[in-house]
């Protein structure tokens, strides 16, 4: 059986499902090698790839002088994306976690990349797309591309200008809670805090815990108090995705989160703003505490399962 041996072969054979599907091919149809490729914006080389496995699946059919033929359209594509998408999410995982143990340098290029890893270049274009719509690397002066400016200094020193602002800006006149911006976000917080594991849960805590501050930032009615958390979600982006933040200190700042809400929704500003201000005053200890360590965990090669408690 012919294997898909790449990252990129996969997404390809996966995305050829579904335009066999999207595109009403049916048993007996060709499927033509150039017009897969010219469809999916990439080169004949892993299109052929794709077509001699999707063979191997007894998907399609190989006529010698012919060409391709649809012998069935399957349910398996779901099953081949989603190879593909751990592939990515493990490349992300390891640029992010290379640049913060200094194994890649702050301004770098695709073709470095490529090498340090022994990936595609499609591969790694792919990660730096994401990583640029995040806001961690920004085209380079010239050529290539620069990670933000991020390390254990960056992240307290971030979190010591947010207790600064954060708590302060709930008391001022300005101000305006608005209720509706804040029910789903409340729901699913409340839905976090009761998992009994949150270890599948991890981006999406993150991603809710980044939600929760940009939305108060918003209430503020003041745009330059919401580019300051913003920028501080940045910094603290390419931290705590890949796991510096143990489950218990997770757990606990989720229920902050809810307790801030609750108070803010009977009005009740001045204890909003000091749980708040604990809320921030926990992280920078949690993160003075073991940054460093979780740090020197991830040069050593372990990966977040070992490093949470």
């Amino acid at each position: 059986m012919n294997e898909l041996k790449s990252a990129l072969q996969r997404r390809v054979a996966a995305q050829l499902i579904a335009h066999l599907r999207d595109n009403d091919f049916a048993a007996g149809d060709r499927v033509n090698e150039g017009e897969c490729a010219r469809v999916l914006g990439v080169s004949r080389t892993p299109v052929r790839s794709a077509l001699q496995y999707l063979v191997s699946e007894k998907i399609l059919e190989a006529k010698r002088n012919k060409g391709f033929f649809v012998i069935r359209i399957p349910d398996a594509a779901d099953r081949i994306l989603s190879e593909a998408d751990e592939d990515e999410d493990e490349l992300y995982d390891k640029i992010l976690a290379d640049l913060l143990t200094g194994r890649l340098p702050k301004t770098t290029s695709l073709d470095r990349i490529r090498k340090h890893f022994g990936v595609e270049r499609q591969a790694v274009a792919a990660a730096i797309r994401r990583l640029n719509r995040e806001g961690l690397v920004q085209p380079a002066a010239g050529r290539g591309w620069t990670f933000v400016d991020v390390d254990a200094r960056a992240l307290v020193a971030g979190l010591q200008l947010r207790l600064m602002i954060e708590p302060q800006m709930i008391m001022l006149p300005e101000f305006e809670f608005r209720s509706g911006h804040f029910d789903q976000l409340y729901e699913e917080h409340l839905r976090l805090e009761a998992m009994e594991s949150l270890d599948e849960e991890w981006p999406n805590a993150f991603e809710q815990d980044v939600l929760f501050h940009e939305t108060l930032g918003r209430c503020s009615n003041n745009d330059f108090v919401l580019e300051v958390i913003q920028r501080q979600n940045i910094i603290r982006r390419i931290t705590e995705y890949v796991g510096f933040m143990g489950h218990q200190r997770l757990r606990e700042s989720i229920g902050e989160h809810i307790e801030v809400i609750e108070a803010l929704r009977v009005d009740d500003r001045e204890w909003a703003a000091a749980v708040l201000r604990r809320h921030l005053k926990r992280a920078m200890a949690h993160y003075d505490a073991h940054l460093h360590g979780d740090i020197d965990d991830l040069g050593a090669g372990r990966g977040r399962s070992d490093r949470q408690s």
